[in-house]
């Protein structure tokens, strides 16, 4: 009774989404423009992987609402495809708060743009491979090889508690090296990308 309860809210919640406006949902300080422009710079990373899609949600977001934003959004995209397609497209794990979507690549840019304006996902962004034995840059949260408004974001959500990292996330934002995250890191982080301060090449 408790499964069949738990697929008719999802169910449920899935077309509530998929009827809700795109225009209602946006939640980002950037315009069209901007986010498009950042997007697009997100994806010239020669590490990126097209079609790739990670989507971060808030420390706290149940799995029924992570699958639902996800499946909703992939019938959105690719309405002609059955159930099983759509599962197909999604890479899901229920204790993390960080999903993937497999896309097709000239998708990507479009559905980037539809999720960042979701109120129910923290961000998207597109995949991009980690090399574990490359020396990281401090303050490049989420490993793109620069630093942006979106490592600043990781980081302040991961000092007020919205939002985990990764070990590896972490280490990147702990800045000073002193095993803790605080608002000095996320500050730098910010100055970095707005041009009024440099952070180290190497964590002191």
């Amino acid at each position: 009774m408790k499964t069949v309860f738990k697929q008719t809210l999802l169910f449920l919640l899935a077309l509530a989404l998929l009827l809700i406006p795109t225009a209602a949902l946006a939640k980002t300080e950037m315009t069209d423009k901007e986010l498009e422009t950042y997007l697009n710079r997100l994806l010239a990373n020669k590490d990126a992987i097209p079609g790739e899609i990670i989507v971060y949600f808030d420390t706290g977001t149940d799995a029924e609402t992570m699958y639902g934003v996800l499946y909703a959004t992939c019938a959105r995209f690719y309405p002609d495809k059955t159930k099983e397609e759509i599962e197909s497209i999604i890479t899901f794990e229920a204790e993390y708060t960080s999903q993937l979507l497999s896309v097709q690549p000239e998708d990507e840019l479009e559905i980037l743009i539809y999720l960042n304006k979701l109120e129910e996902t923290a961000e998207a962004v597109p995949n991009v491979t980690v090399y574990p034995d490359k020396e990281y840059i401090p303050g490049d949260v989420n490993g793109n090889g620069g630093i942006d408004s979106q490592d600043y974001a990781m980081a302040k959500r991961a000092f007020l508690k919205t939002y985990t990292l990764t070990d590896e996330q972490f280490a990147r934002a702990d800045i000073n090296g002193n095993g803790k995250l605080d608002s000095s890191e996320y500050a730098m982080i910010k100055r970095h990308f707005l041009g009024t301060y440099v952070i180290p090449a190497k964590a002191e």
